[in-house]
């Protein structure tokens, strides 16, 4: 089974460096895999550290996307992948030396066979974590993942682009990645692996993502990133407003009789219904967050907060699309 390993960067070029060397210690030969490095549009010296390391890796490609966006990156990936399984990794994590390994053993060790695998996403704290952060291991304003110790079948798109691998197969049958979604330079949009995890529900059914706990990539948590709360709650935001963005694109498809009766997919993912959701996780927050506050709790209020700043990105985006300040999103994948 061989295996395309796609690396997406902007401007990481010493972080990519480390990432390519961790590949020589992987517990797979070079033979059973390829690393493709997708430059997006980077300014740094990201072409020359690729180059430089491919002079011992044999199986390393480096190309160049010019359009600013993390999806639109990840497609060139899978435009250019040869391999049946397309690995993701982000350009800032490190994987185990087994990560590889383990990913081929999922899919030809279950049955059904998997349509995609993900695994945890672990930190790395390059400064001492900070006191008001909180204790989840979920954390998803630092794309962190660890949803216990045992292999599970997920029956929600639970899990991260950093550590996730598809079979080529799934993105002919539904699409790429909507280029709607997804990082764009310093603008945090995301989900846009959310909305392909979901596609890939519809169209393949619960027995189709996997999470892996023994996939393992360490993600870095560098210093301006912890130094205040401000990025976390910046992320969070984004967050919202991506949710609300592939709510919108949800609610416009079409899934032949699979999503179940139009009227619930109009309540959960229409207009009226993400201001419903979104106003009442703001009423969950102000009121967790009050209930902190009175106990001197920071990482509470910090969680609380976070949620506060999703809620508010989910609803001013799902109001600007009720009123149609913003343009019409498409429907495509």
């Amino acid at each position: 089974m061989n295996v395309s390993v796609v690396i997406c960067t902007h401007n990481r070029s010493s972080m990519l460096a480390d990432l390519l060397q961790s590949f020589k210690y992987q517990t797979v030969s070079p033979g059973e895999y390829e690393l493709i490095v997708v430059d997006n549009a980077s300014s740094d010296k990201t072409e020359e550290i690729v180059l430089h390391a491919s002079r011992d890796m044999t199986n390393l490609q480096y190309f160049y996307e010019p359009e600013l966006g993390l999806s639109h990156a990840r497609n060139k990936g899978i435009k250019k992948a040869n391999g049946e399984i397309i690995a993701f990794i982000d350009d800032d994590a490190l994987p185990e030396s087994d990560w590889i390994e383990v990913l081929i053993r999922s899919f030809q060790s279950f049955f059904p066979e998997p349509v995609c695998v993900g695994g945890r996403i672990l930190p790395q704290w390059e400064v001492p974590k900070p006191a008001w952060f909180p204790d989840g291991a979920h954390v998803q304003s630092l794309s962190l993942i660890d949803s216990g110790d045992a292999p599970i079948w997920l029956f929600t798109p639970s899990l991260g682009a950093g550590n996730l691998a598809v079979k080529k197969s799934a993105f002919t049958q539904i699409g790429e990645f909507n280029t709607r979604l997804g990082r764009k330079g310093s603008a945090l949009f995301s989900m846009e692996e959310i909305l392909f995890l979901f596609m890939v529900l519809q169209e393949y059914g619960k027995q189709s993502l996997l999470y892996q706990p023994d996939a393992i990539v360490h993600h870095r948590i560098t210093e301006d990133r912890i130094a205040d709360q401000r990025y976390v709650f910046r992320r969070s935001y984004w967050d919202g407003v991506s949710k609300a963005v592939m709510k919108n694109i949800i609610s416009r498809m079409d899934f032949h009789g699979k999503f179940g009766s139009s009227w619930i997919q109009s309540a959960k993912y229409g207009k009226i219904g993400g201001m419903v959701e979104s106003a009442l996780r703001l009423v969950q927050g102000f009121l967790l967050a009050f209930q902190a506050a009175a106990g001197m709790d920071r990482k509470k209020f910090t969680e609380c907060l976070i949620k506060l700043a999703f809620g508010t990105g989910e609803m001013l985006e799902t109001v600007k699309s009720f009123l149609f300040i913003r343009e019409e999103v498409s429907g495509d994948v």
